[in-house]
């Protein structure tokens, strides 16, 4: 009515694109700077003004600073939008009621909460013998619907204190037992619920749907509800489309949110950072993009390809994202309708519902900007920003069917009568929702507002019209109610909502138990053992599996427990490894013997493994540049940067892995070195290296060992073994007798094993750590009786096949292993081994 009423009066509502545009502009007059990012910040607090029809000049009077800013920016707002006859969507109601309106007999329902714009608008347009159904009653949270009740009384309306309910029903029950405590009446269709988590209490919901929907239930008479829509919509739709239930989800999502809407935010980035390497793998690998082949892969990966010309090679589409640095707006939208339409994202996006209409809402959105945007060239980074813009305030449904269960927040159905409502997520902080203060009007500033006579919507209210929510949902239904909620969603604790106890009900902790899909049959006959496919011995099996591995009994082989010796003499360790097998045997075993290694995935920057391993090499063939000179650190800083070019270009020794903008990382990295170099610590007064990269093989306490001392000095007191170190502090040891991975393998094993294998006759002095990056000596120490006892006890795990999970107290050890998919240490390896 009130719209119909706009339009006679010449004026049109203003489109989602036509109101950001022009708050951006009435920012960038108001505060002189670019209005993009502040639009949606201001765009709440506007709304609320806009919606109630607050005096913004008196704001600005009496409002704080902040307040009259805001206040003169609401202000150029609506002026822009008079200047063109438009209304912003919020002010529907309220600039209406200020029109001459033609007096309509009318019967109004469903509106229960008393807002201010419909109030005024109900009283403008309704006519003699009009009704208005606007429930009151002495409980608090009718405070409001109270005092517009008597002021409709002033306006000449006629009270009638008859409620109308009847007759009665599950939900008025349960409504009449939530605003007045004193009423108890048994109601044994009111069922109250707790879940494990989000997905059992939806697979339960939906469970439950689907059996009342089999047994001739319209789905249109089932309602399920949440106050977080947002949070349950994907799961619901996920399992829905699993259990094969028609569900109507009432949800709007922002375009960005959609496939189509990622892939544009893809071709965005690419074209923003010049096509480089990690974007356009980005972009291909979306399910809207072209994809890379199998013998492509490999290329890519190890490559630096980077920009349109280079990429062209691999994939022919990325010319189309050569666009300018500055163009005008319609010819950046040709770009951009471009590129989709040699991605063929039209006809992808074609196979779902939801991205066919997110695509024409984009589009119609792009060729919307062009029109209302300023005329002339803008920049690239511009228009890119404006997309960005478009993709985060323009809407879309989430679901496009228009049949099914209904699935919506609360106050959607006030109004309406269902037969049966599920209400999840009655969790405390989602429902009833938290107040949340606006940064730009506080409720302390609204409460000195209100002094004013410029009333905001007060704290109070936000928790009373929660409540008043929930008991017009509990009055829409007629035969059940169910409300539920999960103890844990992700990672995050619930606990009930406030509301179970007003109702005086108690959640029942529950699991799904409906068998609604072929795919929980299966489950269902997998935990059960009923043999019903020709795989099931195997999956049974692996389900087994996972029961040992989660149960409290102690690791089996799947943890480690190999069940037969490993002969220690016919194997040859490095130090490396048997560091790894003293901190936890699972990563040795996984390392060494399963060969285990992580997905290959494009670095941005060198891994801490291989930035060591570079630094090592680099200073290895520096130093055999400088032997033959005098000063050995003039001599290294000299031949530092061959040595580095060389290091880099050696791909038979150390394969340098190929890394975007290598050519600004590497400055950083032979700073790194230059320093390291010129430390006081580096190379002692007295000291003069002798062996770089000394390889060494010996026996150790039962163990054969082979590896690389990083460099060997000759000073005054003894031979001295230098160990580079990356960090800045010693790397995490073997563990102790404690479990703490404490105990120092390395330097000792120099010291005691490999200079006396190398150098016979000659005195040893000591081993150090030499941090690169602090440029100082780090020193480490371990006790000998702590080295012979890891002796026995890596002798003793290897003997008995005990490879079993076990990190050190502290998880030091787990810091940077990539077993972590596989061994899955945690709460399970807490239930096996409660003393650690």
């Amino acid at each position: 009515i009130a719209k119909e009423a706009l339009q006679n009066a010449g004026v049109r509502i203003a489109t989602e694109i036509e109101s950001h545009v022009l708050l951006k502009r009435a920012i960038e007059r108001v505060e002189g700077r670019t209005g993009g990012p502040a639009a949606s910040s201001v765009k709440p607090i506007l709304e609320t003004v806009l919606r109630t029809g607050i005096d913004t000049a008196e704001l600005q009077r009496f409002g704080s600073p902040r307040a009259a800013r805001f206040a003169l920016i609401a202000l150029e707002y609506e002026s822009e939008l008079r200047r063109r006859g438009l209304v912003d969507r919020s002010a529907i109601l309220w600039r209406a009621s200020q029109l001459e309106l033609e007096p309509l007999a009318l019967f109004i329902y469903g509106y229960f909460r008393a807002r201010k714009e419909e109030i005024f608008f109900i009283n403008a347009v309704a006519g003699e013998e009009s009704i208005y159904h606007l429930p009151c009653h002495a409980n608090p949270i009718f405070k409001v619907n109270a005092q517009w009740a008597e002021r409709l009384k002033v306006w000449g309306w006629i009270l009638d204190e008859n409620d109308g309910e009847s007759p009665a029903s599950v939900g008025s029950e349960a409504a009449r037992r939530f605003v007045e405590p004193g009423s108890r009446v048994e109601l044994p269709q009111l069922e109250a619920c707790s879940y494990p988590d989000i997905e059992t209490e939806v697979r339960a919901v939906l469970g439950k749907a689907k059996a009342l929907v089999s047994n001739g239930m319209d789905p249109s008479d089932v309602a399920i509800v949440s106050r977080d829509v947002k949070s349950y919509a994907p799961l619901v739709s996920l399992i829905a489309s699993e259990y094969g239930l028609p569900v109507k989800i009432e949800l709007q999502a922002a375009l960005f949110e959609t496939f189509t809407g990622s892939f544009i935010s893809l071709v965005l980035d690419c074209v923003e950072n010049g096509c480089d390497r990690d974007s356009v793998i980005h972009l291909l690998k979306h399910p809207y993009g072209t994809g890379i082949s199998g013998p492509q892969w490999p290329t890519v990966q190890g490559s630096r390809i980077t920009g349109v010309e280079q990429w062209k090679a691999v994939c022919n589409e990325i010319e189309c994202l050569d666009w300018p640095d500055s163009a005008e707006i319609r010819e950046y939208a040709n770009h951009l309708t471009g590129a989709l339409e040699r991605f063929d994202v039209r006809a992808k996006s074609g196979r779902y519902a939801r991205e066919t209409n997110s695509y024409s809402c984009f589009a119609e959105a792009l060729a919307e900007t062009a029109k209302v945007e300023r005329p002339g060239k803008v920049t690239l980074a511009f228009f890119i920003a404006t997309v960005r813009e478009v993709l985060a305030s323009v809407s879309v449904d989430f679901a496009t069917t228009g049949v099914g269960i209904k699935v919506c927040e609360p106050n959607v159905i006030i109004g309406g009568r269902f037969r049966h409502i599920f209400s999840v997520g009655m969790a405390e902080g989602i429902f009833p929702a938290r107040s949340e203060d606006n940064a730009i009007i506080d409720f302390h500033e609204r409460k000195r507002l209100m002094k004013e006579g410029i009333e905001f919507e007060e704290a109070a209210e936000v928790p009373r019209w929660e409540a008043l929510s929930f008991y017009f949902m509990l009055r829409s239904a007629r035969e059940s109610l169910c409300l539920s909620y999960p103890q844990l969603i992700g990672k995050e604790v619930k606990i009930e909502s406030p509301f179970f106890a007003q109702l005086g009900v108690e959640p029942v902790r529950s699991r799904a138990t409906v068998v609604a899909s072929p795919s929980e049959f299966l489950r269902s006959n997998l935990r059960n053992a009923v043999v019903t496919d020709p795989d099931f011995p195997a999956a049974r099996r692996r389900y087994e599996i996972e029961l040992e591995r989660e149960s409290i009994d102690a690791c089996g082989e799947y943890d480690g427990m190999l069940g037969e010796a490993i002969d220690v003499s016919a194997r040859t360790f490095s130090v490396s490894q048997l560091t790894s097998l003293g901190q936890c045997g699972f990563k040795w075993f996984g390392k060494n013997l399963l060969r285990l290694l992580p997905s290959d995935e494009p670095e941005t920057q060198l891994s801490p493994i291989t930035r060591g391993s570079f630094y090592h090499r680099v200073l290895e063939i520096a130093f055999k540049k400088a032997a033959a000179g005098g000063d050995i650190r003039a001599r290294l800083a000299e031949v530092l940067d061959d040595a580095f070019v060389e290091a880099e270009n050696d791909a038979e020794k150390f394969d340098l892995p190929q890394l975007v903008n290598w050519d600004l990382q590497r400055t950083e990295h032979l700073e790194i070195l230059r320093r390291a170099i010129a430390a006081a610590e580096f190379i002692q007064e007295d000291a003069k290296p002798l062996v770089f990269e000394a390889e060494f093989r010996a026996e150790w306490e039962g163990f054969q060992l082979c590896g690389k001392i990083d460099r060997v000095d000759r000073t005054a007191d003894g031979l001295a073994a230098i160990d580079y170190k990356t960090g800045s502090a010693v790397s995490s040891g073997v563990q102790n007798v404690e479990g703490k991975a404490n105990v120092d393998l390395q330097l000792p094993i120099y010291i005691s094993v490999a200079l006396p294998k190398l150098f016979p006759n000659e005195t040893v002095s000591e081993g150090v750590y030499y941090s690169l990056t602090k440029g100082k000596r780090i020193k480490a120490k371990s006790e000998a009786e702590d080295l012979a006892t890891f002796a026995a006890r890596a002798r003793a795990m290897l003997s008995t096949g005990d490879l079993s999970v076990g990190p050190d107290v502290e998880l030091k050890a787990c810091t940077y292993c990539d077993l972590d998919i596989v061994c899955r240490n945690g709460h399970r390896i807490v239930r096996k081994r409660p003393s650690k």
